[in-house]
C-alpha cells in the first residue's frame, strides 16, 4: 500500500527519474551517485527483430562494475529527463543526478528528496529513504519471478546474507525478470 501512494505521485523532472531508477534498478546511493550519462545506453533491436532492453553500467562496492538492465517504464522518463538537460550538460562524463556544479548529488540530497516524498502521501509514509526502495524492488521482484537467484543479482548479492561483485554478463532471464515488473507512472497508480 505505501508503495502504491509513493508510485503514484505525481512527480516530474529529477524526482521523476530518481524514483523510477531506484525501484527499477535497486540501487545503493554509491552507485546511484556514480551514474554518468554515458553509462546509460537504450533499448535497442537485436539482428532477428528480438527487443533488448537498455542496459545501466554500474560502479558498485570496491569500483567494481556492473550491468543492470532497463525496465521498459524507465527508459521514457530517463530519456526525457536527459533530454530537458541543456546541450552542454548532456556529455558522456556528466553524472545523470548532477548538482549545477556539476558534481554528484549527495547523499543528504537524495534522502531529502525521498523524505519529502513520503511527506507528501495521504497518508505520509514513514522512514521514506533511497534504500527501502530497494528492497521494494526485491521484494516485488521476488513476487514477480519467484526465483531468489534473480534477485541476488539484481541486489549484488552473493548470498542471501553478503553482498557480492554483480556479474559482468547479465543474462537474458534477469533482463526478462527485470522487465516483468509492474510498471508504474504518475498517470497510473497502479500497475499496467
Amino acid at each position: 500500500e505505501e508503495r502504491d501512494r509513493l508510485m503514484a505521485l505525481p512527480l516530474v523532472g529529477a524526482d521523476r527519474a530518481l524514483r523510477g531508477v531506484l525501484y527499477y534498478l535497486a540501487l545503493r546511493n554509491s552507485t546511484l551517485r556514480r551514474i554518468t550519462l554515458g553509462d546509460i545506453s537504450g533499448p535497442s533491436v537485436l539482428a532477428d527483430g528480438r527487443p533488448t532492453l537498455g542496459l545501466m553500467w554500474t560502479r558498485g562496492k570496491g569500483n567494481k562494475q556492473g550491468v543492470k538492465p532497463i525496465h521498459p517504464t524507465l527508459w521514457p522518463i530517463l530519456e526525457a529527463f536527459v533530454t530537458e538537460r541543456p546541450a552542454e550538460d548532456r556529455k558522456p562524463g556528466a553524472f545523470l543526478f548532477a548538482q549545477p556544479d556539476g558534481h554528484p548529488w549527495s547523499e543528504k540530497m537524495l534522502q531529502a528528496r525521498t523524505r519529502s516524498w513520503g511527506a507528501a502521501c495521504d497518508p505520509p509514509v514513514e522512514k521514506c529513504t533511497p534504500h527501502r526502495f530497494r528492497h521494494t524492488s526485491a521484494t516485488d521482484l521476488l513476487a514477480v519471478s519467484n526465483d531468489i537467484t534473480k534477485v541476488q543479482k539484481h541486489l549484488d548479492h552473493s548470498s542471501l546474507a553478503t553482498t557480492q561483485i554483480y556479474a559482468q554478463v547479465i543474462d537474458q532471464a534477469l533482463a526478462d525478470a527485470v522487465a516483468s515488473l509492474p510498471s508504474w507512472d504518475d498517470a497510473t497508480s497502479r500497475p499496467d
